[in-house]
């Protein structure tokens, strides 16, 4: 039989037939691989691995901002500087500074010889400067507050919002300018004048400065203002740390005037001095309030950062153990 011979072909055995292929399903994609996470780097906020994004920054932890009218819960520290706001501002509507002084001048048979006022009698209070100057200083806060509640509370119905919302300086400088008109009041108007005499029986006259009056003035703004700066907080604005540093001087202020108490007791013009006296107090106790507050937050701050670094001490001995 040749490959030609066609008679060989019948001697061939016919081929089985082969079985007919089941349908193959759809193969998978295999999954994409995932790249490893780098390992972290230790140091500060980058410490620790990833986790859906990359670790939280000191920024991040941060206030976030808010929108125009939407309120933050504040922290122990604005909540008990803007009590302490609160107080000073109370006693800075009393002549804690201007009162004691006036009366402690009115001593009868004193050693300085201010017994009596060339101007009215004895002990006579200058009540229109007194009560003006501090009304406008008191019309400053109030302006500038509702400035801020225009820019960051909301409020959109008063006559201060169109300027506040026109630019946010507006208010500011125009407060700026009405407390100023108020202290320059002060140094225009000549105090309290005394008829003084000398160990020879000599007499003149001497005028008492309003330098006590404005330094009331300028306490009764920093509470209008700090009130103001944590409304401002609560609504989305940042935190000044320098506010409870400037009330040690109220607080000091308020302590020195305790002093006066036994001329004020023998004084002329008891009752304006006692009640420089009551204010005295309340302003001491703001004052104090607030230097209180800053030392509470330095003692929370330095206790956080020494949380801080041991967490980063720990996070850089684990990363040596495991490369070890």
């Amino acid at each position: 039989m040749t490959p030609n011979d066609p008679d060989g072909m019948d001697e061939l055995e016919e081929l089985e037939e082969l079985d007919e292929l089941d349908e193959l399903e759809p193969a998978t994609p295999p999954a994409p691989k995932t790249p490893a996470a780098k390992p972290a780097r230790a140091g500060g906020a980058k410490s620790g691995a990833k986790s859906g994004g990359r670790p939280k920054s000191s920024r991040d932890m941060g206030p976030k901002k808010l929108e125009v009218g939407q309120k933050r819960e504040l922290e122990q520290a604005p909540l008990e500087l803007r009590k302490a706001a609160q107080v000073l501002l109370w006693g800075s509507l009393l002549p804690f500074l201007y009162g004691v002084n006036v009366s402690a001048t009115a001593v009868k048979d004193s050693t300085s010889g201010f017994v009596e006022w060339v101007k009215g009698a004895p002990g006579k209070f200058p009540f229109l400067l007194f009560v003006g100057s501090k009304a406008i200083v008191l019309l400053g806060c109030w302006v500038f507050h509702e400035g801020y509640q225009a820019t960051h509370g909301g409020k959109h119905k008063s006559p201060i919002a169109s300027l506040a919302k026109a630019h946010k300086m507006v208010t500011p400088v125009l407060a700026s300018l009405i407390w100023i008109a108020a202290i320059a009041w002060c140094f225009s108007v000549p105090g309290p004048e005394f008829r003084a005499h000398t160990d020879s029986g000599g007499a003149f006259v001497e005028t008492m400065g309003n330098a006590r009056l404005v330094v009331e003035l300028m306490s009764l703004i920093l509470a209008g203002a700090t009130i103001t700066h944590i409304f401002a907080y609560e609504h989305g604005g940042k935190f000044n740390p320098s506010f409870p540093l400037m009330f040690c001087g109220p607080a000091i202020a308020g302590l020195v005037t305790l002093l006066a108490i036994p001329q004020v007791l023998a004084s002329e013009s008891k009752p304006i001095g006692m009640l420089g006296i009551v204010g005295s107090i309340i302003v001491a106790v703001g004052g104090g309030m607030a230097c209180k507050t800053m030392l509470d937050s330095m003692k929370q701050a330095k206790v956080a950062g020494q949380i801080r670094q041991q967490a980063i001490r720990d996070e850089r001995k684990r990363q040596r153990e495991e490369r070890s």
